[in-house]
């Protein structure tokens, strides 16, 4: 899983520092809002699972889909 070295209040060499996992930190979460880019003629936000990303990133993804012109 995602793991990330603990930070500390010395700013030398981080070799000795426990890696802390940071998926179960039980306190709020990032959230990450996705709105494709179609030049005006094609995607959607369905074209990418954002569950991949926040299963490994720990985050709350969100993808927007919206039309422009007639439907």
């Amino acid at each position: 899983g995602p793991l990330t070295k603990k930070q500390t209040d010395d700013l030398g060499d981080n070799d000795g520092a426990e890696d802390e996992d940071i998926r179960d930190s039980g306190g709020p979460k990032p959230v990450m809002v996705y709105i494709h880019g179609g030049s005006y003629m094609e995607g959607t936000g369905n074209l990418y699972d954002g569950s991949v990303l926040a299963s490994y990133g720990n985050v709350i993804v969100i993808t927007v889909n919206y039309r422009l012109g007639v439907l």
